[in-house]
Protein backbone atom coordinates (compact mmCIF):
# COMPACT_ATOMS: atom_id res chain seq x y z
CA UNK A 1 0.00 0.00 0.00
CA UNK A 2 2.84 2.22 1.02
CA UNK A 3 4.56 1.76 -2.80
CA UNK A 4 1.21 2.30 -4.41
CA UNK A 5 0.50 5.71 -2.53
CA UNK A 6 4.21 6.67 -3.17
CA UNK A 7 3.91 5.62 -6.66
CA UNK A 8 0.58 8.07 -6.58
CA UNK A 9 2.07 10.88 -5.21
CA UNK A 10 4.97 10.84 -7.81
CA UNK A 11 2.52 10.17 -10.85
CA UNK A 12 0.48 13.81 -9.67
CA UNK A 13 3.73 15.97 -9.09
CA UNK A 14 4.70 14.39 -12.10
CA UNK A 15 1.14 15.99 -14.23
CA UNK A 16 1.98 19.31 -11.94
CA UNK A 17 4.99 19.62 -13.32
CA UNK A 18 3.98 19.27 -16.85
CA UNK A 19 1.01 21.53 -16.15
CA UNK A 20 3.41 24.25 -14.82
CA UNK A 21 5.30 24.03 -18.06
CA UNK A 22 2.95 24.18 -20.40
CA UNK A 23 1.48 27.53 -18.62
CA UNK A 24 4.61 28.66 -18.67
CA UNK A 25 5.00 28.03 -22.50
CA UNK A 26 1.36 29.79 -22.72
CA UNK A 27 2.32 32.85 -20.93
CA UNK A 28 5.30 33.02 -22.69
CA UNK A 29 3.17 33.37 -25.56
CA UNK A 30 1.21 35.19 -23.99
CA UNK A 31 -1.61 33.43 -24.48
CA UNK A 32 -3.15 31.75 -21.65
CA UNK A 33 -6.49 33.48 -21.81
CA UNK A 34 -7.83 32.04 -24.89
CA UNK A 35 -5.54 28.94 -24.30
CA UNK A 36 -6.67 27.48 -21.44
CA UNK A 37 -10.74 27.36 -22.75
CA UNK A 38 -9.80 25.44 -25.60
CA UNK A 39 -7.58 22.83 -23.86
CA UNK A 40 -10.69 22.35 -20.90
CA UNK A 41 -13.01 21.79 -23.83
CA UNK A 42 -10.33 19.67 -25.54
CA UNK A 43 -10.50 17.33 -22.20
CA UNK A 44 -13.99 17.60 -21.99
CA UNK A 45 -13.60 15.96 -25.90
CA UNK A 46 -11.16 13.45 -24.41
CA UNK A 47 -13.60 12.21 -22.00
CA UNK A 48 -17.01 12.39 -24.14
CA UNK A 49 -15.34 10.39 -27.25
CA UNK A 50 -13.72 7.24 -27.15
CA UNK A 51 -12.26 7.15 -30.61
CA UNK A 52 -10.11 10.34 -29.31
CA UNK A 53 -8.68 8.81 -26.15
CA UNK A 54 -8.04 5.83 -28.71
CA UNK A 55 -6.44 8.20 -30.90
CA UNK A 56 -4.01 9.39 -28.48
CA UNK A 57 -3.08 6.73 -26.48
CA UNK A 58 -2.46 4.07 -29.66
CA UNK A 59 0.99 3.53 -30.54
CA UNK A 60 -0.28 1.61 -34.22
CA UNK A 61 -0.76 5.42 -35.59
CA UNK A 62 1.93 8.04 -35.70
CA UNK A 63 2.20 11.46 -34.18
CA UNK A 64 2.00 13.04 -37.50
CA UNK A 65 -0.46 11.39 -38.71
CA UNK A 66 -2.63 11.44 -35.38
CA UNK A 67 -2.32 15.50 -35.17
CA UNK A 68 -3.50 15.08 -39.11
CA UNK A 69 -6.83 13.50 -37.50
CA UNK A 70 -7.26 16.41 -34.85
CA UNK A 71 -6.59 19.06 -37.18
CA UNK A 72 -9.15 17.44 -39.69
CA UNK A 73 -11.57 17.02 -36.61
CA UNK A 74 -11.43 20.29 -34.69
CA UNK A 75 -10.03 22.75 -37.41
CA UNK A 76 -8.88 26.46 -36.29
CA UNK A 77 -10.84 25.28 -33.22
CA UNK A 78 -7.99 24.63 -31.38
CA UNK A 79 -4.30 26.72 -32.15
CA UNK A 80 -0.62 26.40 -33.03
CA UNK A 81 -0.17 26.26 -29.17
CA UNK A 82 -2.67 23.38 -28.65
CA UNK A 83 -1.24 21.52 -31.21
CA UNK A 84 1.63 21.65 -29.73
CA UNK A 85 1.33 20.58 -26.80
CA UNK A 86 -0.86 17.66 -27.85
CA UNK A 87 2.22 16.87 -29.88
CA UNK A 88 4.58 16.84 -26.56
CA UNK A 89 2.05 14.50 -25.02
CA UNK A 90 1.68 11.77 -27.38
CA UNK A 91 5.06 11.98 -27.92
CA UNK A 92 5.85 10.89 -24.25
CA UNK A 93 3.08 8.52 -24.30
CA UNK A 94 1.18 11.09 -21.99
CA UNK A 95 -1.93 11.24 -23.81
CA UNK A 96 -4.15 9.24 -21.67
CA UNK A 97 -3.15 11.95 -18.99
CA UNK A 98 -4.88 15.06 -20.56
CA UNK A 99 -7.81 15.58 -18.55
CA UNK A 100 -5.52 14.94 -15.19
CA UNK A 101 -3.19 17.89 -17.08
CA UNK A 102 -5.60 19.93 -17.86
CA UNK A 103 -7.07 19.92 -14.47
CA UNK A 104 -3.96 20.49 -13.12
CA UNK A 105 -3.27 23.50 -15.08
CA UNK A 106 -6.79 25.34 -13.86
CA UNK A 107 -6.03 24.58 -10.45
CA UNK A 108 -2.08 26.27 -11.07
CA UNK A 109 -3.77 29.31 -12.91
CA UNK A 110 -6.55 29.63 -10.11
CA UNK A 111 -3.91 29.47 -7.62
CA UNK A 112 -2.38 31.90 -9.55
CA UNK A 113 -4.82 34.70 -10.31
CA UNK A 114 -5.07 37.16 -7.32
CA UNK A 115 -8.90 37.82 -8.76
CA UNK A 116 -12.02 35.93 -6.76
CA UNK A 117 -15.18 35.43 -8.44
CA UNK A 118 -17.80 37.28 -6.76
CA UNK A 119 -21.28 36.14 -7.85
CA UNK A 120 -24.34 38.01 -6.57
CA UNK A 121 -27.97 36.55 -6.99
CA UNK A 122 -30.60 39.05 -6.14
CA UNK A 123 -34.36 38.92 -7.11
CA UNK A 124 -34.64 42.01 -9.81
CA UNK A 125 -31.37 43.78 -11.68
CA UNK A 126 -29.35 45.60 -9.66
CA UNK A 127 -29.18 49.10 -10.20
CA UNK A 128 -26.64 50.94 -11.75
CA UNK A 129 -23.40 50.68 -10.04
CA UNK A 130 -25.04 48.78 -6.97
CA UNK A 131 -22.76 45.45 -8.32
CA UNK A 132 -19.54 47.61 -8.85
CA UNK A 133 -20.47 49.21 -5.23
CA UNK A 134 -20.84 45.65 -3.21
CA UNK A 135 -17.83 44.31 -5.08
CA UNK A 136 -15.42 47.17 -3.84
CA UNK A 137 -17.15 46.80 -0.52
CA UNK A 138 -15.49 43.81 -0.56
CA UNK A 139 -12.33 43.94 -1.96
CA UNK A 140 -12.00 46.97 0.88
CA UNK A 141 -12.58 44.45 3.43
CA UNK A 142 -10.81 41.44 2.23
CA UNK A 143 -8.00 43.03 0.42
CA UNK A 144 -8.33 40.84 -2.66
CA UNK A 145 -9.39 41.88 -6.20
CA UNK A 146 -12.90 40.42 -7.49
CA UNK A 147 -14.72 39.97 -10.75
CA UNK A 148 -18.01 40.54 -9.94
CA UNK A 149 -21.33 39.28 -12.33
CA UNK A 150 -24.50 39.59 -11.10
CA UNK A 151 -27.48 36.61 -11.65
CA UNK A 152 -31.16 37.14 -11.71
CA UNK A 153 -33.07 34.39 -9.17
CA UNK A 154 -36.60 34.97 -9.56
CA UNK A 155 -37.18 32.44 -6.69
CA UNK A 156 -35.45 35.15 -4.28
CA UNK A 157 -38.19 36.47 -2.75
CA UNK A 158 -35.61 39.19 -1.56
CA UNK A 159 -32.17 40.39 -0.15
CA UNK A 160 -28.99 38.53 -1.81
CA UNK A 161 -27.05 36.14 -1.93
CA UNK A 162 -23.24 35.91 -2.25
CA UNK A 163 -20.80 33.41 -3.87
CA UNK A 164 -17.24 34.48 -3.15
CA UNK A 165 -15.01 31.26 -4.85
CA UNK A 166 -16.18 28.62 -2.67
CA UNK A 167 -18.08 30.33 -0.21
CA UNK A 168 -21.09 30.87 -0.29
CA UNK A 169 -23.14 33.53 2.05
CA UNK A 170 -26.71 33.20 2.06
CA UNK A 171 -28.80 36.71 3.23
CA UNK A 172 -31.94 36.21 0.86
CA UNK A 173 -35.64 35.50 1.36
CA UNK A 174 -36.65 32.71 -0.50
CA UNK A 175 -40.24 30.70 -1.36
Amino acid sequence: LAAVRRRLVAANARIIKIARAILNVAAEMKATEDFLPRMEALAVLYRQSHVLRHLLITTHISVDDKLAALKAACGNQLGVLEYDVIRQLVERRLGMQLPEIVKAMKSLAAADDPAADLTVFTAVELPGKELSNIARGLEQQLGNQLRESAVVDPSLLGGMKLRLGNTLVDGRVAD
